[in-house]
């Protein structure tokens, strides 16, 4: 609809073109382009009926654009082409207006329709037939009463040459545009084909990356078992690492009491030196003092034989100083003295 739009748009203003020469040259008739041609005015009637078949086609060509009816495009070449004729007969049939036949092939050819460029062609040629062959309308279109055979084949030789152009050019296209749709319906049934080995593939890939979500889930539940163990034997390792550090402190506290120990090891075995030889001193000693004693023992033992030599000796003595009865009492002879046991 957009292309609709755009042709009914320019139908309009070609309408409008042609309505202004109508306008011009009734109010200011004169020859155009400095071309000495003979003014040729068609007459009033023949005029109006020209002006007016533009402006019922473009009436038309509104309703049934509003309709959205499928002859939009005849009528809109039929419009273009009764307003070049207008433009020409309302132009006096000047050789300048010829040139509006160009701007509706030019128009029409937006449409890429052969056909419609065949009744627009068909449409001028009997213009231009009627032109020639009609006295009457020999001045309205072509501006002079006298218009050579060797000129209308001149136009037409242009007409139909401009006209051939464009439809090989559209006809071109078209079969241009059906190679490429060809190319792409080839195409299209390639990417088809594409399409379905991929949504196959998709389906094994698919199936594939289930069985890998399942072997995933399996790693994953392995990885936890094996993060689990892996807790456990950090715990276990945070156990030992405490465990050494105790022992490493208890290893510590041994050290210094073995040192302490070895200390006092060689403290005990310097005084056991000392006491060694302190002992060999005292054995020295004690030795000495056996002798000493061995020697006092003689002279205990020697002292006691004369302490008993010396207590014989007295007991004789006694004997000889003392009378002794029967009743144990002794007396001194000497001194007289009496003594009882």
């Amino acid at each position: 609809m957009n292309k609709h739009k755009l042709m009914v748009v320019l139908s309009s203003g070609a309408v409008i073109l042609s309505l202004l020469i109508h306008i011009i040259h009734r109010i200011w008739p004169m020859e155009m382009s400095g071309m000495s041609m003979e003014h040729n005015s068609a007459p009033g009637e023949v005029s109006l009926i020209f002006l007016m078949l533009p402006i019922v086609f473009l009436g038309v060509l509104l309703v049934l654009y509003v309709k959205k009816h499928e002859l939009v495009p005849a009528f809109v070449t039929l419009t273009l082409t009764f307003s070049s004729i207008s433009t020409v007969i309302g132009g006096g049939g000047m050789v300048e207006y010829h040139f509006s036949i160009f701007m509706v092939i030019a128009i029409l050819s937006y449409y890429e329709n052969v056909k419609l460029l065949l009744l627009m062609t068909g449409i001028f040629v009997v213009e231009h037939l009627v032109g020639f062959f009609v006295p009457f309308f020999t001045p309205i279109i072509f501006g002079t009463s006298s218009y050579s055979f060797s000129m209308l084949c001149l136009h037409a030789a242009y007409l139909i040459f401009t006209s051939g152009a464009t439809a090989w050019q559209i006809t071109s296209k078209k079969k241009y545009t059906e190679q490429l749709q060809q190319q792409n319906k080839q195409k299209q049934h390639i990417i088809y084909d594409m399409m379905k080995k991929l949504h196959e593939t998709n389906g094994q890939v698919r199936q594939t990356v289930a069985d890998l979500k399942e072997s995933l889930e399996e790693s994953q539940a392995a990885s936890h078992h094996t993060t689990a163990s892996m807790q456990e034997l950090a715990a276990g390792a945070d156990q030992q690492v405490i465990m050494a550090q105790k022992s490493s402190e208890f290893l510590e506290e041994m050290t210094q009491g073995v040192t302490k120990i070895a200390e006092a090891s060689a403290a005990v075995s310097e005084a056991s030196d000392q006491t060694a030889n302190e002992a060999v001193q005292g054995k020295e000693k004690i030795q000495e003092a056996i002798q000493q004693i061995h020697t006092i023992d003689s002279s205990v033992q020697h002292a006691a034989s004369v302490i008993h030599q010396l207590k014989e000796r007295s007991a004789e003595i006694n004997d000889i100083n003392y009378e002794c009865d029967f009743r144990h009492c002794c007396t001194n002879k000497s001194t007289g003295a009496k003594c009882c046991n």
